[in-house]
């Protein structure tokens, strides 16, 4: 049958027999009352359940097919330890619009428009690998009690309250962040925020540890789906030597081109800019070469490019 989203209007199939459904559209758990009608569901505690993939085995179909990785890197590692973490996350839905006139008079608007999830456990090393991860939303349960005997269960750090309240602190100041991109000085003509609550989500992730010869490496991986949200590996020397050989080459590079340059235009100022534009491309080469143990994300380049004002806003010190 189709049912209508009582918050987005989405409309969607559900099969006949499905009394709670999430709307796929804004992840609003819904209650199907009747044939075609449905409405906000009253729980708000959720979970979500692990996936069947064991995550070391993908941990290991990741890291083998990353560059510079030695050949025996699977053969050769043992798993030292497994744990799964439910960690609380609070999920809202936010709109936000920020109408403000600038000395000169133009009026320019600020608008954001974004689910937002955010993390209810003390700041650690956890807390700083999931800050920019892009969680599953669909999937979850209603919460069960038997989930806190399957890992290592988090407590939310702070109440509903209270993380409505940084949500909406949030939302405030990427908005006028906005605005000040356009406008050094304005004054605000109208502001409108709209922020729903989706509930609290305790979410898997799981944390593992593997030694290879002598050392050992951290991951973690999205129990919900198994994707790899960060993992250290083992780097070979001569992938690291070519990493440093490439960034001397892009040093020498901007400096020779910087130089030609120079001499045409006589002028300095050439040398100077070949000089950082090399830098720039060679200083996360020679970091990375640097190292015996490399880092990589299945999803954190995808997640960088997706952040938003309002999520520096959110967990801004």
């Amino acid at each position: 049958m189709k049912v209508r989203c009582t918050y987005c209007g989405a409309e969607f199939e559900v099969p006949d027999t499905v009394k709670t459904t999430t709307c796929p559209y804004c992840a609003l758990t819904l209650t199907v009352k009747a044939p075609g009608e449905v409405e906000a569901a009253a729980v708000d505690h959720f979970y979500f359940p692990t996936t069947s993939l064991d995550p070391y085995r993908s941990l290991m179909n990741f890291v083998r097919r990353e560059y510079g990785v030695p050949s025996d890197v699977e053969a050769s590692s043992s798993l030292e330890k497994r744990e799964l973490h439910y960690v609380p996350i609070y999920f809202f839905h936010v709109k936000g619009r920020l109408e403000v006139e600038d000395p000169d008079r133009r009026v320019t608007y600020a608008e954001e428009g974004i689910f937002c999830p955010l993390i209810a456990m003390r700041r650690n090393r956890m807390f700083d690998v999931l800050r920019n991860h892009i969680f599953a939303v669909r999937g979850r349960r209603f919460f069960e009690e038997s989930v806190k005997r399957k890992g290592v269960f988090h407590e939310p750090v702070f109440d509903r309250e209270e993380a409505h309240k940084r949500v909406r602190d949030a939302l405030i100041r990427a908005l006028r962040d906005e605005a000040r991109a356009n406008a050094r000085k304005f004054r605000v003509r109208s502001e409108e925020l709209h922020i729903e609550y989706r509930g609290l989500v305790h979410y898997p992730i799981w944390y593992l540890t593997y030694r290879y010869q002598d050392r050992s490496y951290e991951a973690y991986v999205d129990g919900a789906d198994g994707r790899v949200i960060l993992a250290e590996y083992p780097q070979t020397s001569v992938a690291r030597a070519i990493q440093i050989g490439l960034a001397i080459a892009f040093l020498a590079a901007g400096g020779i081109i910087g130089g030609i340059l120079a001499l045409l235009m006589n002028t300095i100022y050439t040398v100077i800019t070949g000089l950082i534009t090399g830098g720039v491309a060679a200083i996360p080469l020679l970091v990375r070469g640097a190292r015996r143990k490399a880092r990589s994300s299945e999803v954190f380049e995808l997640e960088e490019k997706l952040q938003s004002p309002f999520f520096r806003a959110l967990y801004r010190k």
